[in-house]
């Protein structure tokens, strides 16, 4: 308690070690940048149940699918979400550009949401491709 009030009566001002360093401000990681690697995890997962899903379910029906079966509509659902988790990869790589631009920040997670995002795009684009060809 006596140690608080010497530094409140001496006027001394008193910084967070991690605030400063070197007498200049540190840099703190990009939220940006984190929200990009997050997302990035988020839809690898999400990518990664779904192409499961429906490597089960296209091994259950076999070769044809009736268009009027359950099945069907399942399929359908699954492949609207691997499109909306390809757009999550495209909304990771635009806050990972983002996160890149800002000023004073650690650039760890910019770069590791932009790398993750971009292959993991690049990869599931080669899977539709293979997917197309094979039909």
């Amino acid at each position: 308690m006596a140690e608080e009030n010497y530094w409140q009566d001496n006027n001394v001002q008193v910084q967070d070690q991690e605030s400063v360093v070197g007498g200049r401000p540190a840099k703190k990681h990009s939220g940006l940048g984190i929200a990009s690697f997050v997302l990035s995890v988020i839809a690898v997962l999400t990518m990664f149940v779904l192409v499961v899903m429906a490597a089960v379910m296209a091994a259950r029906t076999g070769e044809e699918v009736n268009k009027e079966s359950p099945e069907a509509a399942v399929l359908g659902v699954i492949g609207c979400g691997i499109i909306a988790a390809a757009l999550l990869y495209l909304v990771g790589i635009g806050l990972a550009i983002g996160g890149l631009c800002q000023r004073n920040r650690h650039k760890v997670f910019p770069v590791l949401g932009l790398v993750l995002n971009i292959v993991f795009l690049l990869g599931i684009a080669g899977l539709m491709v293979i997917g197309i060809l094979a039909a």
